[in-house]
């Protein structure tokens, strides 16, 4: 997100920043919205996680953060990509990178359909994940580590303070 909204302010296209085209304006402005809203939906299901409260009790926080932090992902660095037009796709860059991390982001955190069950599941709407979920619960919130780095690793700005997780069961 830095360093496409670094190219649109210098990048100049017909006399004038690429940045000032309402479409990429737009786009930039989408992307700060997606990073700051996955950044603190992740800090709130984090907190919830480090509270102690029983796993059943934060499914539905942490499955949503997942979701809605993979999706923007996705449409940040294809954003950016876009941006960043021929140049953006180049491996010199870090957004390609990071664009392609962003592909496999639901493979790793869980697929948008696997996690959109457990949110139905969890809004008391039949659903046919009900015994795997709660066989298993754990099974669903482990890969939330990954999203905590998908959020900071590529932050340009000041982090809050990180806490030790009080945590004691089995992530």
């Amino acid at each position: 997100m830095a360093w496409a909204l670094d190219y649109a302010k210098v990048r100049q296209q017909f006399g004038k920043p690429i940045g000032a085209n309402q479409s990429i304006a737009f786009m930039l402005a989408q992307g700060h919205v997606d990073v700051e809203a996955s950044r603190l939906y992740t800090y709130h299901a984090a907190q919830r996680w480090d509270s102690g409260a029983a796993i059943k009790d934060i499914i539905l926080d942490v499955s949503s953060a997942k979701l809605f932090v993979t999706q923007a992902v996705y449409r940040v660095t294809q954003n950016a990509l876009h941006i960043g037009g021929g140049w953006g796709i180049t491996e010199e860059l870090p957004v390609m990178r990071m664009a392609l991390d962003a592909l496999v982001a639901p493979v790793t955190v869980g697929s948008y359909e696997i996690q959109l069950r457990v949110i139905a599941n969890q809004l008391g709407l039949p659903c046919d994940c009900k015994a795997e979920l709660m066989k298993t619960p754990h099974r669903y919130l482990r890969p939330v580590a990954g999203l905590f780095r998908m959020c900071d690793t590529h932050a340009d700005k000041k982090k809050p303070k990180k806490t030790p997780s009080t945590r004691t069961e089995a992530t």
